[in-house]
């Protein structure tokens, strides 16, 4: 009887809910809900008492949290325009169900507030979401933190022997029926991301699925960041230092290769056996070198490296490879390399729409209900014209 009320509340209150504006579902055996995204890894939504807004999306996390029209603290932190509160009202059939304090919800801050229970409807699909953050206070974790997000929807799923760590929202889908089986698949083209829950769409994909070798560690609260392993080539030859921890996210900005500083020492080793100095200035972490050509040799290329458990053979990695034309920008009268060295605390390369554009990203559940990190490359849009 309880589980009909509740059925027939959300029912009611449909249109006075949060709905993403461009998102299909797709009823039939296999349920996929295709929602597309901006550059910035957001998605349009209507929420009720804010309007249209963009809401960010997290692989990184498994919770969602909104914010509350009482957290002042908020607007020190974001620009006035950019905060979008949420209204929890009981008319709108949004419940508070508990508190919640000083949990830290990203890298730069601790919130509390209430924990709400908040219906969502995605394309005529209603979802009753529990345990959402509606944070009320937030206290920054360091002097300059990076800007405060309204929202945010956590689509981490994670698993090793001793933890197990899912999206609310992925599981919400599940434990009602919206979805058979937890995991997602994104890719980039026509600046736009495309998140597909929980498969992906067949016509994109003509290679197999490889799976990722990843050492994943806690960063902080049911939130985890998510290492994979490489190796970087720099003018066809292994650097000294090749082996590197490559994080893949669709929130990263990858215009530029960021590294951290002591990897400069390998890229001045090639620069000086390859006499290839540049010719209008020094080359330092702090100055990048000047040259006043286009340097052909300059190729850059980074290998994704394959787990090889199984019975089947596979090939060693993907590749990412980069032309001179590609890893070096001009800039009036000269060229510079695309390279960032950073005094950071971790040495990894960031990759976001480097990998997603090439290579359809796959979240998925093994046999034994372990969740895997694969790619396999896109389709050729020349080829795609032709299905169908």
């Amino acid at each position: 009887m309880k589980n009909f009320i509740l059925f027939c509340l959300l029912l009611s209150f449909a249109c006075c809910t949060i709905s993403l504006l461009n998102a299909s579902y797709e009823k039939s055996l296999q349920k996929n809900l295709k929602i597309v995204l901006d550059d910035k890894f957001r998605a349009s939504m209507h929420i009720e008492t804010i309007g249209v807004t963009n809401v960010k999306f997290d692989l990184q996390t498994r919770f969602t949290y909104f914010t509350s029209p009482d957290c002042q603290d908020c607007y020190l932190f974001t620009e006035e325009n950019e905060l979008t509160p949420y209204s929890c009202l009981p008319q709108n059939s949004c419940l508070v169900v508990g508190q919640f304090t000083n949990f830290q919800i990203s890298q730069d801050y601790f919130a509390s507030g209430d924990i709400i229970d908040v219906p969502i409807v995605i394309d005529g699909t209603i979802l009753y979401l529990q345990g959402v953050y509606h944070v009320k206070y937030i206290k920054p974790t360091s002097l300059n933190p990076q800007k405060y997000d309204s929202q945010r929807i956590g689509l981490l799923l994670y698993s090793i022997p001793s933890a197990r760590l899912e999206s609310q929202v992925l599981l919400s889908l599940f434990n009602q029926g919206k979805i058979d089986k937890l995991g997602y698949s994104i890719y980039y083209t026509d600046n736009s991301y495309h998140l597909i829950i929980p498969g992906y769409d067949t016509q994109l994909v003509y290679q197999p699925f490889y799976n990722l070798t990843s050492v994943s560690h806690l960063y902080y609260n049911e939130t985890i960041i998510k290492n994979f392993n490489g190796q970087l080539l720099f003018c066809r030859e292994l650097l000294n230092t090749s082996q590197v921890v490559v994080q893949i996210d669709p929130t990263f900005d990858d215009s530029f290769f960021q590294f951290h500083k002591h990897r400069l020492d390998d890229f001045i080793q090639i620069i000086n056996e390859k006499r290839l100095q540049p010719d209008m200035s020094i080359f330092t972490a702090d100055q990048l070198g000047k040259w006043s050509y286009l340097v052909n040799d300059f190729t850059f290329d980074i290998n994704i490296l394959i787990d090889q458990s199984g019975d089947f053979p596979k090939k060693p990695f993907l590749e990412l490879q980069y032309t001179s034309q590609q890893f070096m920008e001009q800039k009036n009268n000269y060229y510079m390399p695309k390279l960032k060295f950073l005094d950071i605390n971790q040495d990894y390369l960031p990759l976001g729409k480097r990998v997603f554009s090439q290579y359809l990203f796959y979240t998925y559940q093994d046999e034994n209900m372990n969740y895997k990190y694969a790619l396999t490359p896109l389709k050729p849009k020349k080829q795609l014209r032709q299905v169908g």
